[in-house]
C-alpha cells in the first residue's frame, strides 16, 4: 500500500487498486504508471494485491507443491482471485 498521496477516509478519498496478473507484482512494478501518475490528482491510495500462486503470495507450500494436490489446486482460478482482490478491498475500507 501506498499512502503518499491518500487525502484519508474521512475525505473519501478513492482507492486504486492494482490487480497483479500471471507474475511476481515485483517485476511489474514499474508499468503501473497510470495508477502513481494520477494518484495525486484523485488524493488515492494506492494498493498493489499479487495474485495467490504468483510471487510471494503461494498458499500451501510452494506454488509447485500446491498445484500437484487437486484438492488445492482449485482454488487457482480467476474467480478465487477475483474473491481475493475482493476480500482485500473490503479489509481495507474497514
Amino acid at each position: 500500500m501506498n499512502f503518499k498521496y491518500w487525502s484519508g477516509v474521512i475525505s473519501s478519498a478513492p482507492i486504486f487498486a492494482y490487480l497483479g496478473a500471471e507474475g511476481d507484482l515485483d517485476y511489474e512494478m514499474p508499468v503501473i504508471g497510470f495508477l502513481t501518475d494520477n494518484a495525486y490528482q484523485f488524493k488515492a491510495l494506492l494498493v498493489y494485491i499479487e495474485h495467490r500462486y504468483y510471487g510471494e503470495s503461494v498458499p500451501f507450500g510452494s506454488r509447485e507443491e500446491a498445484l500437484r494436490n487437486t484438492s488445492i489446486r482449485g482454488y487457482f482460478n480467476s474467480a478465487q482471485a477475483l474473491a481475493d482482490y475482493a476480500e482485500v478491498l473490503i479489509y481495507i475500507k474497514k
